[in-house]
């Protein structure tokens, strides 16, 4: 699982047209493996068959994400998103040495609709309280 933390920028006035850029921190959360291992020393060398084994050099990696989003605003509420990302690794995915980076390259297609109601920061703003007033210090 990858968190991303990556600011967007509008690239012109409607907003249809975005820039993202930023961190990427992955996460392992599960998963096996399967086939098999091979590690070569010096006049020697190892093999080992992994059938649905535990991932144990595995971990999560740390990545930077550039992406670009396009929004159709044909209908007033309702709009296409379609979202091209490339991340890649700034960390090793490996726990040994030597490590292995990764990369994505991918594209995400969504339907949006817009809601005219109040923002969430209206929502909170409603439902906190007004705290007492202080000393002026």
């Amino acid at each position: 699982m990858h968190l991303n933390i990556t600011p967007e920028v509008k690239m012109n006035e409607s907003g249809s047209i975005r820039l993202r850029f930023g961190p990427q921190f992955g996460f392992k959360l599960g998963g096996s493996v399967t086939g098999q291992k091979w590690v070569s020393y010096p006049f020697n060398y190892s093999t080992d068959t992994l059938a649905r084994s535990a991932p144990s050099d595995l971990k999560g990696d740390i990545r930077f994400l550039f992406g670009m989003g396009f929004r159709s605003n044909a209908l007033s509420k309702w709009a296409v998103t379609c979202d091209p990302y490339y991340s890649v690794a700034i960390g090793s995915i490996l726990k040994i040495r030597p490590g292995a980076k990764g990369s994505d390259l991918g594209i995400k297609i969504g339907l949006t609709k817009r809601v005219d109601r109040r923002t969430l920061t209206q929502w909170i703003d409603k439902r906190m309280p007004t705290p007492p007033p202080g000393p002026n210090w």
